[in-house]
């Protein structure tokens, strides 16, 4: 979400960068290109939010992302993770 604002922060101040008196045509190019960019992000979130909606933190923060031989039998984690 942060990233959203930042590149829609962005976005704005450059295409106001351009509609001033001093205007480029990169400062357009860049503001139209940071603009898409927020609404790419936007997108990824809800595609990446609707991937993992049955995934709880709970199981995340259990969750071992790799295995260290000989302790993970007596651990008693199991996660989906686990490969």
């Amino acid at each position: 979400m942060p990233s959203c604002v930042l590149a829609f922060g962005f976005g704005i101040w450059e295409l106001k960068a351009y509609f001033s008196a001093e205007g480029r045509a990169l400062d357009s190019g860049i503001g139209i290109g940071s603009c898409l960019a927020g609404i790419g992000l936007i997108i990824y979130e809800r595609y990446f939010l609707k991937k993992f909606k049955d995934v709880s933190y709970c199981e995340l923060r259990g969750a071992r992302l790799w295995r260290v031989p000989g302790r993970h039998a007596e651990s008693g984690v199991v996660s989906r993770f686990d490969p």
